[in-house]
């Protein structure tokens, strides 16, 4: 399958880390939080699912190692940028 290329504005580029800061949050809460908590998102987000206790930790890890790959791709922030090429 071809790589697909997006371009993304300085600002767009800021926005995802952002996006990604926030995703990195909720996992560390969701790997954190009671149990009642989980069955609780289970059955509101995944009330169809065959097991929706076991979807909602594949939704946790999904957004760490999503969160990790898009955190690979992106370049690093310009403040860092212009402080490595001194």
């Amino acid at each position: 399958m071809p790589q697909t290329t997006i371009t993304l504005t300085e600002d767009q580029t800021d926005d995802l880390r952002e996006l990604l800061d926030y995703a990195e949050i909720l996992e560390d809460w969701l790997l954190r939080t009671d149990d009642a908590v989980l069955a609780e998102l289970a059955d509101f987000a995944f009330p169809t699912h065959f097991h929706h206790a076991s979807a909602v930790t594949w939704l946790t890890e999904d957004i760490g190692h999503l969160g990790c790959r898009l955190r690979q791709a992106l370049p690093p922030p310009l403040t860092m940028r212009s402080t490595h090429s001194e």
